[in-house]
């Protein structure tokens, strides 16, 4: 359990600015890098693309992105690729749930985008694999996708957001 607590604080828990402000981003900007993960998601600009759909789903009033084991999971890879398909996921189910002007649900825009993204990755490294997507293409082949993404029975909602008090790395508490 403590494990993925940290995993939570370290992905969430979001440095200040030098100037102590919070980063803030607008909703096109959000829009913006989302396109810039789906175009280029190991390119030059995919990390800060990332860190600007991090920001803006943790702070929008707008959306609610559910992280399942499953899509927890994908995090598993740490290094780009791994960065920019969970990313990906967050904003492929934010920019659905702007489209239907609904906060929260739509768990399957999130993975199909984060398919799509592994294509993208794997256009350009073909020995690329993700297992946690690979799971969710064969759940979407299999029609099976929306129990794949599903919350555990027991679980709870924590609504993430970034706050001055949550520690932004493990060292610090």
């Amino acid at each position: 359990m403590r494990a993925l607590w940290l995993l939570f604080v370290l992905l969430f828990a979001l440095p200040l600015s030098a100037e102590g402000e919070r980063e803030t981003y607008t909703r096109a900007q959000f829009a913006s890098a989302a396109a810039d993960i789906r175009r280029a998601p190991l390119g030059p600009t995919a990390k800060q693309s990332c860190h600007t759909v991090l920001v803006w789903t943790a702070e929008s009033p707008l959306v609610e992105i559910l992280f399942t084991p499953a899509v927890l999971a994908i995090g598993q890879d740490k290094g780009p690729a791994g960065h920019s398909l969970f990313h990906a996921y967050a904003a492929g189910q934010a920019l659905a749930q702007l489209r239907a002007g609904a906060k929260g649900g739509y768990a399957s825009a999130g993975a199909k985008e984060t398919i799509s993204v592994y294509r993208a990755i794997q256009r350009t490294q073909p020995e690329y694999r993700n297992d946690a997507v690979e799971k969710m293409i064969a759940a979407e082949k299999d029609g099976t996708l929306e129990q794949l993404l599903a919350p555990p029975a027991n679980s709870r909602r924590v609504p993430i957001r970034t706050r001055p008090d949550i520690p932004s790395s493990p060292d610090h508490g």
